[in-house]
């Protein structure tokens, strides 16, 4: 309702498509304004066009791997295709594609590693191995990706997007990037992007308003069954500002606190969404708000079971039931058994209403929880990991976490990633109050890395107090410097830091390691020790 000229929009963007003119579409908005919807909707009428639908969704909570939402999509058609199409659709970058998704070495059995060793070549490469890989898709059958919540985006994936907006100008790809504007403050790397892809020719933006005094009350009427009083109808367009999720939960709370007919209801209408939202969580039982406060911890998106391990009451089905039964949690559309929360507003008014100790308590738990269900493959959690621990202010986990998170990121390309990850825990090592030199230098190196490069003179802002006004010894170029002698002294390859594949070299870098090994929780310890073998 109201969105019909950018539904129009999008519409001729799929029929563009399909005769080889891709583009690329930007969709934003406040939270709860209907990007989603509209997206939803898209993609509905793609389907009925034909066109094949990939889509990912970044993770709003942190901790997710580089390239995820990309990640998503390369899965959704791989788990979909016969092993002999998929190997003839990835072509000579099948060893590029699956450093990202190492679930293709066992889809279309061994591939070899990149040949390319220089980190922006590799690179590179990778960017054009997705690109060439999506057109040969959209050869068979015209595409349509959809990227969800870009305002959560790891930087490696809006470069990502960045590079395919450049060279799918001539493919049946279209792509659809849906963020929120209240979130990408000055400096953000997606206003960044923004502002370069805009001179494209094929880059297209809709920014999404909220709904009109006259859609506010079809809406009312539709949803009630029936005309509501003028004042109700004018206190809920004035109070949401038209926003569909304000109004969706407005009139969801009216109806059921049976005022909706009420010759004052237009004096009652909740001040903010976030009122309307808590207004209708305490009507749950105590143990459902429980549950979804616990929930709030794990995400946007949770695992029942996990909660289940997290929560000490014997009905937590039943607490979600009654969630569910409420529309404040709903399934997941693209992960079977996960369920998530209506909008992320909900999962936010749980989160922040969480006193701080209690918010570190769950935090750490989790975190031993996810240790639990991951220790046979946690390379893709360790981001996770570390972030759960760093909010559980756990020092020693949280370091040790980013770090490998770091390591993990950089074998990925993802470098911005991986500089984040370090960023992370030299801000874990400085809180906690460590002082041992020596970590703080690895971390240091570990920072003036591969990424190093593409961050240019940003380096210097991103680093904790003890890393700034160090003398001159500890200055980025001496830091790249030793790091490269050190890497190169322990068998490392100096791409993507990952050990060398000669025996000898291996064995270097394993006794370095095991002299220098610190007391790690037993998945660090078991992640490292596939590190070292060349195992990743």
């Amino acid at each position: 309702m109201g969105r019909g000229a950018e539904l129009a929009a999008l519409i001729g963007a799929l029929g563009e498509a399909e005769a080889g003119r891709g583009s690329v579409f930007l969709l934003s908005g406040e939270p709860g304004i209907g990007k989603s919807r509209l997206a939803d909707e898209a993609a509905a009428h793609a389907r009925g066009r034909g066109l094949l639908v990939l889509r990912g969704r970044c993770w709003e909570a942190g901790g997710a791997p580089g390239y995820w939402p990309w990640v998503q999509v390369l899965r959704a058609y791989a788990r979909g295709a016969e092993p002999y199409e998929l190997r003839g659709l990835l072509g000579a970058g099948a060893p590029e594609l699956a450093e990202l998704l190492p679930e293709l070495r066992e889809l279309v059995g061994d591939l070899p590693r990149p040949a390319v060793h220089d980190p922006e070549a590799l690179r590179f490469r990778l960017f054009d191995a997705v690109a060439v890989f999506l057109r040969a898709v959209a050869d068979e059958r015209a595409l349509l990706v959809v990227l969800d919540d870009l305002h959560a985006a790891d930087e490696p994936s809006l470069l990502l997007l960045e590079f395919l907006a450049g060279s799918t100008r001539d493919a049946r790809v279209a792509v659809l990037g849906a963020y929120r504007d209240t979130e990408t403050e000055p400096g953000h790397p997606l206003n960044r992007l923004i502002g370069d892809m805009v001179r494209e020719p094929a880059v297209g933006r809709i920014s999404l308003g909220g709904l009109g005094r006259e859609e506010v009350g079809e809406y009312v009427e539709l949803s009630a069954g029936r005309r509501a009083p003028e004042p109700v109808v004018e206190a809920i367009h004035e109070r949401t500002a038209g926003n569909p999720l304000f109004v969706v939960e407005t009139m969801r709370l009216l109806a059921a606190e049976g005022r909706l007919d009420r010759a004052d209801a237009g004096t009652i209408v909740p001040a903010g969404v976030g009122q309307a939202i808590d207004r209708r969580l305490e009507r749950l039982s105590e143990a459902a708000r429980g549950a979804l406060t616990i929930a709030s911890v794990l995400g946007r998106e949770f695992d029942p079971a996990v909660l289940e391990r997290l929560d000490h009451d014997d009905d937590v089905a039943g607490a979600l039931d009654e969630a569910i039964a409420a529309r404040l949690v709903t399934a997941s559309p693209r992960a079977p058994g996960l369920l998530r929360f209506s909008h992320a507003l909900v999962r936010d008014a749980l989160y922040g209403a969480i006193p701080a100790r209690r918010r570190r308590d769950l935090h750490g738990r989790v975190g031993m929880e996810l240790e639990r269900r991951h220790r046979a493959e946690p390379g893709p959690h360790f981001a996770k990991l570390a972030q759960h621990f760093f909010e559980a202010a756990a020092t020693e986990e949280a370091v040790e976490y980013a770090e490998l998170g770091a390591e993990h990121a950089v074998s990925q390309l993802a470098y911005e990633e991986a500089s984040r990850l370090y960023r992370l825990a030299l801000r874990a090592f400085e809180r906690g109050g460590a002082t041992d030199e020596s970590r703080l230098c690895g971390l240091l190196l570990g920072l003036g890395g591969p990424g190093a490069r593409r961050r240019g003179g940003r380096r210097e802002g991103n680093l904790p107090a003890r890393g700034r006004g160090r003398p001159a010894r500890w200055d980025g170029g001496a830091a790249r410097s030793r790091s490269a002698r050190i890497r190169r002294a322990l068998g490392m390859d100096g791409a993507a830091g990952r050990p060398s594949h000669h025996p000898a070299a291996r064995g270097s870098h394993r006794r370095a390691t095991e002299r220098g090994q610190r007391p790690a929780r037993p998945v660090a310890r078991a992640a490292r020790r596939r590190a070292v073998e060349g195992q990743r």
